[in-house]
């Protein structure tokens, strides 16, 4: 085992490895509790994936995506990376930024931890990075269930199980191979995260760094919150895993002994594990770089069908609104006819209405007709009327003038009777008159 004897600077880094979604987070911030800084440059939390932070320095970040990009990989790529493959100008500008970088980082801080999971499978760039620095490095392996981090790995970036599995061991048989003659401790993080004060004891004393009791406090009891631990698994129940190879089980439980310390850190179990995984992913290298072909090709075509699916998206709005607008028209068109048959019934109604008022008017107009010739009629009757009234008026007169003729005889007569009854002879023959009348009555 190396232990850093070209240590000058008195300086110490600490390296935090480990597979993606398996607590390299919060083993990292542990190491703050022993003294560790990690920078003003850090990645921000992203609520759901790390919400207390990732404690990864962006500018480390960024080499390392470009060294992955540069050798045709990723970190979600299962094939072995070749770093020979980059452009040797491109290798050096990329190293000697990565020593310029860290030793800005490192010059004002005795102990500086360095996490990218991205980093467990690019050691050996770094590690001549470390060398030109002269400081101490210590690395720290988390250590966590393959099934955890199949989980994690399915909920947040939605791979499949059997490619998490695949992932996780290049990873860990990368960075058990990488440190396996340097100074290195695993970390258990469901151990760290029931008894931090006790695992952070145990770095301490295998490491030398000072275990710092607030930072420690602060540890406990502001960033570690058991609902931040979706899942807890042990080795043995990677048994009823049939997706997970056989390597993922044997390796993950040697790590895990190791962790609770039934074995040693640099234990032969742990090579031959590193060794039986590593075998284990050759064999199948033609088939991982299959897989990785298959998915730079879907990364390709996936703006196009991103685009395409875009557009028939807004196709699909299109015609949406198209249909909308139609159906809109549509009802404005039912609505203008129903109109229009309300008008036509209406212009019916008022035609028939129309029709009403000129029979009644010419109803009326007959009835003033015949009004006028009853009138008319009237009028000779009363023509004829006032021809008798002025005829009997006439005769009237006449009669009348007749009656006085007569009356004034009648005076005359009755003046003569008067003077009959009063002459001597009306006296003398009284008794003559007398007999003529009883002689008539006995006659009857």
């Amino acid at each position: 085992m190396n232990t850093n004897s070209n240590q000058k600077s008195g300086k110490t880094l600490i390296v935090v490895l480990g597979m993606h979604r398996s607590g390299t987070s919060v083993v990292a911030r542990a190491m703050g509790a022993l003294g560790g800084k990690f920078g003003e440059r850090l990645m921000q939390p992203v609520a759901g994936v790390n919400d207390k932070g990732f404690f990864e320095d962006v500018d480390v970040n960024a080499i390392n995506v470009e060294l992955l990009k540069a050798a045709g990989s990723d970190w979600y790529s299962m094939m072995p990376i070749d770093l020979d493959c980059i452009d040797a100008s491109l290798l050096d500008r990329l190293q000697t930024k990565a020593v310029t970088v860290l030793r800005d980082k490192c010059a004002d801080n005795d102990t500086f931890v360095l996490k990218d999971p991205r980093l467990t499978r690019l050691v050996s760039f770094w590690r001549p990075v470390f060398a030109c620095l002269s400081l101490r490095v210590v690395y720290v392996v988390a250590v966590r269930s393959p099934i955890s981090v199949a989980k994690s790995l399915a909920r947040v970036h939605h791979f499949a199980e059997e490619k998490s599995y695949i992932l996780w061991l290049t990873h860990v048989v990368a960075a058990l191979e990488e440190t396996k003659d340097h100074e290195r401790i695993f970390v258990d993080y469901d151990l760290l995260m029931d008894a931090p004060a006790r695992e952070l004891s145990r770095v301490s004393e295998a490491t030398g760094l000072q275990q710092r009791a607030e930072a420690l406090a602060e540890f406990e009891q502001e960033f570690l919150e058991h609902r931040l631990r979706n899942s807890r698994f042990s080795a043995d129940d990677l048994d009823v895993v049939r997706l997970a190879p056989q390597q993922v089980k044997t390796v993950f439980s040697a790590m895990q002994r190791a962790a609770a310390e039934e074995i040693d850190a640099y234990s032969s179990e742990l090579d031959a594990a590193a060794e039986d995984g590593r075998r284990y992913l050759e064999s199948i290298e033609p088939l991982l770089r299959y897989e990785w072909r298959l998915v730079q090709h879907v990364e390709k075509v996936t703006p196009a069908l991103t685009e395409a699916n875009a557009r028939t998206k807004g196709l699909e709005v299109a015609l949406q609104d198209s249909e909308a607008h139609a159906a809109n028209e549509i009802a404005k068109r039912e609505a203008i006819q129903r109109y229009a048959n309300d008008l036509e019934a209406q212009l019916r109604d008022s035609e028939a209405h129309a029709a009403s008022e000129i029979a009644k008017r010419e109803g009326s107009q007959r009835y003033a007709n015949d009004l006028k010739a009853h009138s008319e009629h009237l009028s000779v009757g009363l023509e004829q009327l006032k021809e008798e009234h002025e005829s009997v008026i006439s005769a009237l007169e006449a009669l009348q003038s007749k009656v006085a003729s007569q009356e004034a005889a009648l005076r005359r007569a009755d003046h003569y009777i008067a003077q009959v009854f009063g002459s001597t002879s009306w006296r003398i023959t009284a008794p003559l008159r007398a007999l003529r009348r009883m002689g008539s009555w006995r006659n009857r």
